[in-house]
């Protein structure tokens, strides 16, 4: 890796840190609702129980989510580097998305309104998609 590529890992491992932290909020957050409603370990293999920790199924949602887009986001930032293609454009977009992403969590990890995590999730997905096509172009 040189050093115009070098700067593409940042946002990269921010992302992968966004979520752990997700991880360790779902974690505590389980932890929590498990100690509060008297919830088993060995109950969670039942919808029943699982349903009786439904006030942090958000977080566990979200979990999800870190799984799901971002592996394109993953994807294209390693082949960038290893292709020797990264420059300032998409260390920004990279950025931008890390930070749709951040939003992303935080909305739904908390408030959960629909409307604002929906733009989140858009925002971040055009900028990936715009992403992906410019590479695809100059690929081509």
């Amino acid at each position: 890796m040189n050093m115009t590529n070098q700067p593409l890992i940042i946002p990269l491992l921010v992302q992968v840190a966004l979520t752990f932290v997700v991880w360790t909020w779902m974690l505590l957050s389980r932890v929590e609702s498990m100690r509060r409603n008297k919830v088993s370990f060995q109950s969670l293999t039942t919808r029943e129980g699982q349903e009786r920790l439904s006030d942090v199924m958000k977080v566990s949602d979200n979990f999800e989510n870190q799984f799901e887009i971002p592996v394109l986001f993953y994807a294209l930032l390693v082949t960038l580097m290893f292709t020797y293609h990264s420059d300032a454009t998409y260390l920004i977009c990279a950025w931008l998305f890390v930070l749709t992403r951040a939003i992303h969590a935080i909305i739904h990890c908390t408030v959960n309104n629909v409307a604002l995590r929906f733009t989140a999730h858009f925002l971040g997905s055009a900028i990936l998609g715009a992403m992906w096509v410019r590479f695809a172009i100059q690929v081509l």
